[in-house]
C-alpha cells in the first residue's frame, strides 16, 4: 500500500517534459490497472470458496476481507479518476 503514496515532489513535476510526466502517467495508470485486476482476482476466489468455510471464525474473517475489498475498490475509483 505504500507505493500507492509514492510521487514525485511539485518540483519535479514543473521542471519535468510533457514526455516525462506522460510516461510517469502512463506508469500510475499501469500500476492502477494491475491493482484493479489483483482485486477481482481476490474478490472472484472469496466469493468461489465462501461456501467451503466451515467455522464461524472462518466466515467472519472473510466478511471482514470483502468490507476491506469494498474500501480498496473506492479507493481504486479515485486513483482511477485522479490520473
Amino acid at each position: 500500500m505504500s507505493a500507492l503514496n509514492v510521487r514525485p515532489n511539485n518540483d519535479v513535476l514543473y521542471a519535468s517534459k510533457w514526455q516525462e510526466i506522460y510516461v510517469l502517467t502512463r506508469h500510475w495508470q499501469s500500476d492502477v490497472e494491475f491493482f484493479a485486476r489483483e482485486l477481482n482476482f481476490l474478490q472472484r476466489l472469496i466469493s468461489k470458496y465462501f461456501i467451503w468455510l466451515k467455522t464461524d471464525a472462518h466466515i467472519v474473517f472473510a466478511e471482514k476481507l470483502q468490507g476491506g475489498l469494498k474500501d480498496l475498490f473506492e479507493i481504486r475509483k479515485t486513483l482511477e479518476k485522479n490520473i
